[in-house]
């Protein structure tokens, strides 16, 4: 008994080791409330950089992303900033004219109306590869339809885009998009304001960092030491494991040949008290020898 509670007592301290390290090396949330497509993006920036991430569903149909190695954390927030991730969450026209009384007036359902175009249409600059943010500011003034002179409709674009995209190539596509956008708006009332964004940190230079290989499995520098120290405890623990079952194997064996040897000591052995086989009774060889002296 003494001998199984002092193994019980090491198999506990290896799993407490085990424990300590994993928790050591946990996951730390990254980003929540994201749909999937967004979250599936995100995972595949991470993991072309070598950094491992998983995600998990949250509430109302959003998912949450969490990063394995939370050491690297500030390394994924910057990585994903570069690549213009989170995405800005803009609301449709569903959204924004949602019903919240009886009676709307008609400078709420103008204010409406005037954002339900400006966020669609910051939407639809933002899916241009290489922005990072779009946003489109749009004025549609109430004229008088008996005045004179009438002040025409106006829009105002901001981007901020990754500097290697050559956006400014694409500024007359952009303004045709606006303005057909907007019901009365004309070419010349459009005004874009581009801003490259140059990152230092780059997936560039995330993909150039050096690797190393652990009993032929490929990791970052960093990662090798616990890695070597996660095989070590679980080489531990698979010795421990060994040794308690060759300790109840070597009980179990002794204690059925003890058994055994109970069995055969109890057991009586029968004496045979008939003619061996092969040999002749004692009557007929005490025949047999006085025939041969006669």
């Amino acid at each position: 008994m003494e001998k199984r509670k002092t193994y019980k007592n090491l198999c506990t301290s290896i799993l407490m080791c085990l424990s300590c390290l994993l928790y050591g090396c946990s996951r730390a949330d990254l980003l929540s409330n994201l749909d999937e497509d967004q979250v599936n993006d995100i995972i595949s920036i991470l993991q072309q950089a070598n950094l491992a991430a998983t995600k998990r569903p949250g509430i109302e149909s959003t998912w949450t992303v969490a990063i394995n190695d939370k050491s690297k954390f500030s390394q994924a927030v910057e990585l994903l900033k570069s690549k213009g991730f989170p995405r800005t969450d803009y609301n449709d026209l569903g959204k924004v004219f949602q019903k919240t009384g009886l009676v709307s007036s008609p400078l709420e359902e103008r204010a409406r109306l005037m954002y339900a175009m400006a966020e669609s249409i910051s939407e639809t600059l933002s899916k241009i590869p290489g922005v990072l943010t779009a946003r489109v500011h749009v004025v549609l003034p109430e004229n008088d339809p008996y005045a004179e002179n009438s002040i025409p409709s106006s829009a105002a674009v901001f981007m901020a885009y990754r500097a290697e995209a050559n956006i400014e190539e694409s500024v007359r596509e952009i303004k045709y998009l606006v303005t057909n956008s907007i019901q009365g708006l004309s070419y010349d009332k459009v005004s874009v304001a581009l801003f490259p964004v140059a990152f230092t940190n780059d997936v560039r230079q995330h993909e150039q960092s050096r690797l190393t290989s652990v009993m032929g499995i490929e990791v970052d520098q960093s990662s090798a030491s616990k890695l070597w120290t996660l095989f070590g405890i679980m080489s531990v623990l698979l010795l421990g494991a060994a040794g308690v079952a060759g300790f109840f194997g070597y009980e179990f064996f002794k204690k059925n040949k003890i058994g055994n040897d109970s069995m055969q000591e109890n057991t009586p052995i029968a004496v045979q008290t008939g003619p061996i086989p092969g040999q002749a009774p004692e009557g007929d060889k005490d025949e047999t020898s006085m025939g041969s002296i006669e």
